[in-house]
């Protein structure tokens, strides 16, 4: 469970911080239009151009930092969760999302 988690936490970063560093850049650029400070919108592929896949990946050791080890414990509090409410029996819907609850309060701290 523990290396499960290590390695979602993983692929995650790698997937989402491309992403996010893109979402973040056209919201920004909004804000710099509606400033005056540029005078045309770049679509995604032209920031993806311009930043390049170094630009894209800056700063991902922060990411790294703070995602994995939250992944990692949530995998880790939910398969304990599942046990401790049903043992090695299957678990309806609403005891899946009570571990699941339960998952996410020590990775969300």
């Amino acid at each position: 469970t523990f290396l499960a988690g290590l390695l979602a936490g993983t692929c995650q970063v790698l997937v989402t911080n491309p992403l996010e560093k893109t979402k973040i850049f056209l919201q920004l650029q909004t804000l710099e239009i509606a400033e005056g400070n540029i005078d045309r919108e770049m679509n995604i592929f032209e920031i993806c151009a311009d930043m390049g896949l170094k630009g894209l990946y800056q700063g991902v050791e922060v990411t790294f930092s703070r995602d994995i080890p939250s992944v990692t414990i949530f995998f880790c509090a939910y398969e304990w969760a599942k046990l401790a409410i049903a043992g090695p029996a299957d678990l309806t819907t609403l005891q899946l999302m009570a571990a699941g609850a339960v998952g996410g309060i020590p990775a969300g701290l």
